[in-house]
């Protein structure tokens, strides 16, 4: 411990002396605005069994136009929360997560922009960046005026809103408590032959979010593995921080063929839907999906894959990220209910779990069809209550042929469970209808309007 303080010190000189960047996109945004600007450092704590902890070092940024509260001894600071993914044979997964370490006290780095200090320590001036060495985000334990980790269940991602002092201010643990842990077995290179890894970094800022610009505090890093010491797999960072993406965009980076969906929930936040879908050459598809939720706290509790009467699956899968160190959600994976509606492969919460996908999270579902793929919208059904109980995200799915006109879920028949979704795909007269609501556009004018509605009045009739 004393050795990763003594190296954070060093790191924090070099980053105060640091060269800013061009300063594109500084001041850009009305209000305080945080974003991960470098993820400079990764170190191994140490292992318990085969369980290895971890922490990154994160320099955030704010390149908005107000300084950010940055106040140890109340809740107007960020909180900061580490992600570790691994890309193997076309599946992203999440094989890491840490707590959520409580900022404190900012300096004026200018890691992104010359900086203008600010009055005070306790707010991170306009420009200006700061930085958490590896050290300070696995900090366990804080105390008043230096803050350590606390459970992500505390916090709302969409408001940045959390209870101060938070419930484990103070405690420590073993060597692996709060921080990343990742399972030895899932950097082991003998297991994992070509993978990619990769860390993310994310920040929640109660007045970031207040100010509507908490949709780009999430960046990451590719990584490597190197070799095994006192029983943990030893990280080393490569290449440039992707400031201001998602991890899950690295998978489509890495394979074009991979569509990403993104839906932004109403005064709530972000989910992200990969999906891939690959030939395998005995006249069956593969399907693969990764569900990533950013920073929604109404969290999802299903996804829908809607696929052709025709289709038989196979190889149904799921797999997800654990929560550790006595955090309050159960890890109880979710249930395939291929009954509940005979042309959507569902996966949802089992029952009696609280194990929905939160914020920071991503899982993934897969199966394999007879079908080949078409572009449709999945559901994504929500956990917490609200204005509406599900969203809609393009994905590829198995679909025998093109879609009877008006079968917007692809059963077969046009009915009641269709009429939705024609009023949901009644839309900007200016924008292409998206994919999936072609099936309305009558009239092939590119736009699902009035005009189609006689259409689909003569469709659900037959």
């Amino acid at each position: 411990m004393r050795q990763n303080f003594i190296f954070g010190i060093f790191l924090l000189a070099a980053w105060l002396n640091a060269t800013p960047s061009s300063g594109d996109g500084c001041s850009d945004a009305v209000g305080p605005d945080v974003i991960v600007g470098e993820l400079p450092a990764i170190v191994k704590f140490g292992n318990v069994g085969s369980i290895a902890a971890y922490a990154v070092a994160t320099d955030a940024c704010n390149v908005g136009d107000e300084p950010a509260a940055w106040d140890a001894d109340t809740n107007q600071h960020p909180v900061i929360a580490q992600q570790m993914y691994r890309l193997r044979d076309g599946r992203f997964t999440q094989i890491g997560m840490s707590w959520a370490k409580h900022g404190f006290l900012a300096i004026t780095g200018q890691t992104c922009c010359t900086c203008t200090p600010p009055a005070t320590n306790q707010m991170l001036g306009v420009g200006c960046s700061d930085i958490y060495t590896t050290a300070w985000n696995g900090f366990q334990e804080g105390f008043q005026g230096l803050g350590g980790m606390g459970q992500r269940s505390e916090i709302n991602p969409s408001t940045g809103v959390f209870p101060f002092p938070y419930a484990t201010l103070g405690q420590s643990g073993d060597t692996i408590y709060k921080r990343i842990q990742v399972h030895n077995d899932d950097f082991d290179p003998g297991m994992n032959d070509g993978a990619l890894y990769f860390v993310e970094g994310q920040y929640i800022t109660p007045d970031d979010t207040l100010a509507g610009n908490h949709f780009n505090n999430v960046s990451y890093r590719r990584m490597f593995v190197t070799n095994m010491t006192f029983g943990g797999w030893n990280l080393f960072l490569t290449g440039s921080t992707f400031r201001e993406q998602p991890a899950i965009l690295a998978w489509q980076a890495a394979d074009p063929s991979v569509l990403l969906s993104q839906y932004d929930v109403p005064d709530d936040g972000r989910f992200i839907l990969g999906s891939r879908c690959t030939d395998k050459g005995d006249g069956a598809w593969h399907y693969e999906y990764a569900l990533y939720n950013m920073n929604s706290n109404r969290a999802a509790a299903e996804l829908r894959i809607p696929f052709s009467a025709e289709t038989t699956l196979t190889n149904v899968g799921f797999s997800d990220i654990d929560y550790h160190s006595g955090e309050v959600y159960d890890n109880q994976d979710w249930e395939f209910d291929a009954a509940a509606d005979p042309s959507f492969a569902s996966w949802r919460v089992a029952g009696g779990s609280d194990h929905a996908l939160r914020w920071g999270a991503l899982y993934n579902f897969w199966f394999d069809a007879d079908q080949a793929p078409e572009t449709r919208p999945a559901t994504v059904g929500l956990f917490l209550p609200g204005d509406f109980d599900e969203i809609f995200l393009d994905a590829c799915a198995p679909m025998s042929a093109s879609p009877t006109p008006g079968d917007w879920d692809g059963d077969g028949d046009v009915d009641l469970f269709d009429f939705n979704a024609f009023t949901n795909c009644t839309g900007d007269p200016n924008l292409p209808p998206p994919a999936g609501c072609e099936t309305f556009d009558f009239d092939k004018d590119n736009d699902v309007d009035f005009v189609d509605y006689g259409g689909f009045q003569r469709a659900f009739g037959q």
